[in-house]
């Protein structure tokens, strides 16, 4: 099998497992001024579970709808991907680590040069709409897998059929990592 194959069927599995443990806990930018708990330390500064970005210059504000390890039997990975129920533009990296420190975003076939990769849906709900991650980075400034958090920054240059758009200034603030690491089967 293909490393495309098996790279699809990895995201289709996480997207499944990813979907049977939901339970209304993510929240937004929007929700955090509603939040009744006051965390004094300047990470818990934007709120829990928020991933905000700009596209070409527009804010995006979203959650973590997906930041899990998983392992496809050459070692963990992590997975982030922001809620497309709460805000349609969503974007999905996958990384080769899950440790703290800079991940490089490229295609999927730049090989050893990258160590990650993505897309950027400027409409979740028409998956022709993708995008792909051809150049960026992200930068896991924070990966507490006792307590489940994961903080960082990430910036990106998408493409499709020749037309490109600027992610910027995109933020992980307090993401929920989920406890468990998910194992595709070989």
């Amino acid at each position: 099998m293909t490393r495309s194959k098996h790279t699809a069927i990895a995201l289709a599995f996480i997207c499944l497992l990813s979907c049977s443990d939901q339970k209304g806990e993510n929240k937004t930018a929007d929700d955090v001024s509603d939040n009744k708990t006051t965390n004094t330390s300047s990470s818990n500064a934007g709120g829990e579970n928020v991933i905000r970005f700009k596209v070409d210059g527009a804010d995006v504000s979203s959650a973590g709808w997906n930041i899990a390890r998983f392992d496809l039997g050459k070692g963990e990975m992590l997975n982030i991907t922001s809620d497309m129920h709460k805000e349609k533009r969503a974007i999905n990296v996958n990384l080769n680590g899950v440790g703290e420190g800079t991940y490089k975003l490229g295609p999927i076939n730049m090989g050893d040069k990258m160590t990650g990769y993505g897309t950027y849906y400027p409409d979740y709900n028409d998956p022709l709409s993708a995008m792909s991650i051809i150049d960026g980075e992200v930068t896991i400034t924070k990966m507490d897998q006792k307590d489940g958090v994961v903080d960082g920054t990430f910036k990106a240059t998408v493409e499709k059929d020749g037309k490109k758009i600027a992610i910027t200034d995109g933020q992980i603030i307090n993401g929920k990592l989920k406890p468990d690491v998910q194992r595709v089967p070989q």
